[in-house]
């Protein structure tokens, strides 16, 4: 099995929007994989429909269902609409964007793909913001799940998420409501906090994200000067990026010489040489790709500056749909309380933006200044980042570097050990 795997062949009874098949190969009969025509189309809609962020796995249940999407029969059992189990399962299997499966590993595969790697990341992207920050994606939905966490618990020295509830009244009145997860265990005194509550709360906070004008202008126009002059920008790049690839030949030596202790897990080794590896092809890829990865994050930073020049408006007018996305993007995470949002820990782009954009204040006349002064930075709840193969020493340039360093706007002409050379 192990053998098929790793040249591209599938174990086992085809997924769904596939069937198996006899072809002739060489003279004789072997087993292989096909695509099925009738249930293809509606599994790559499926991914489609979930990608969007629109629909649980019980919405989208009930969608694939009406399209027709069912298991195939077997002597044993008829067939069937694909349950919310098996389309988790199927949202989750990397099979379908060609690629075999096999104790832990990723095989190219001999079977023609459903799906493309975007569409199947992009797929992920929803799954994983809607399980590893609490929301099960199971019966109820909001956009604000698995985002909110009790302020109270917070300052009483706990962690404690809100939980969104639909409860029935009279007359089939539906309330929604969040209420704390340590209220369960009689730990938490926060009361309900009814839906409109909390999404106006969240929405007030919004304003909390708007960057100063004149920061605004300033990062636009050093992205268009930093493009102007791409050439010394793009040997900048590389030259961090050789940084990286050196860090990574140094790792890869360091563990092939732990290769040789027998005593050492061998499966771990082999996990963290196959890890370097894949980074260095990233890395490698980047660097052919320099200039066009420059492009893109200038245009990147350009549209996060302009959604945050006015972000509140923009949450305001959006739907639910949008504001989750937006949520997303901007924010890890939300602490309130009854009075209303105490605090948040914000995605590292915008973090890094208002770091940034305190930076820069803080070397603009007085008066500008007062855009920070009532709100003072939060405490940070994350490191630097750290690429991948970097020592622990090693500490990534941030944006509010172009501000905290004065005199000479081109850090790069000095190296890390400054104007003299290392001893």
């Amino acid at each position: 099995m192990q053998h098929k795997a790793e040249n591209g062949g599938t174990n086992g009874r085809a997924r769904i929007g596939y069937r198996n098949v006899r072809i002739e190969y060489d003279g004789r009969l072997v087993n292989s994989i096909a695509l099925d025509e009738e249930r293809a189309p509606l599994v790559r809609k499926a991914f489609e429909l979930y990608a969007t962020g629109d629909y649980s796995l019980e919405h989208l249940y009930d969608v694939v269902a009406d399209l027709g999407l069912t298991t195939r029969p077997t002597r044993r059992w008829p067939s069937q609409p694909v349950s919310v189990s098996k389309l988790h399962r199927m949202m989750r299997d990397p099979y379908y964007t060609g690629d075999v499966p096999y104790k832990g590993e990723l095989y190219q595969g001999r079977h023609p793909a459903i799906i493309d790697r975007d569409l199947f990341d992009r797929v992920q992207a929803v799954m994983d913001a809607r399980s590893q920050r609490g929301t099960r994606d199971r019966v109820h939905y909001h956009y604000l799940k698995g985002m909110l966490f009790c302020g109270r618990c917070e300052a009483g020295g706990r962690r404690s998420r809100l939980i969104y509830t639909e409860a029935n009244g009279r007359g089939d009145t539906k309330y929604e409501y969040f209420f704390c997860r340590a209220r369960q265990d009689k730990q938490c005194d926060l009361p309900h906090l009814p839906v409109e509550q909390v999404e106006l709360a969240v929405l007030r906070h919004y304003v909390t994200l708007q960057l100063p004008e004149a920061f605004t202008v300033a990062a636009q126009d050093d992205i268009t000067s930093a493009m102007a002059n791409e050439q010394s920008t793009v040997r900048s790049v590389r030259a961090d990026l050789k940084k990286q690839l050196s860090r990574l030949d140094v790792e890869e030596e360091r563990l092939i010489d732990l290769a040789v202790d027998d005593s050492l897990p061998k499966e771990k080794l082999r996990a963290r040489l196959r890890k370097v590896q894949t980074d260095r092809t990233r890395l490698q890829s980047e660097l052919t790709t320099t200039t066009e990865q420059l492009a893109l994050g200038a245009e990147v930073l350009r549209t996060y500056l302009e959604l945050l020049a006015d972000p509140q408006e923009l949450y305001r007018r959006a739907t639910d749909a949008s504001r989750r996305v937006f949520n997303t993007a901007f924010y890890v995470e939300f602490k309130l309380d009854d009075s209303g949002v105490t605090s948040d820990v914000k995605t590292d782009p915008v973090d890094e933006l208002h770091d940034a954009a305190r930076a820069f204040v803080a070397t603009q006349p007085q008066e500008p200044a007062r855009y920070y002064r009532t709100r003072p930075a939060p405490e940070k709840q994350r490191g630097p980042s750290v690429p991948a193969g970097a020592s622990s020493a090693y500490r990534r340039p941030s944006l509010a570097d172009r501000y905290l360093v004065g005199g000479s706007s081109k850090g790069h002409l000095v190296g890390e050990t400054g104007f003299e050379p290392a001893t």
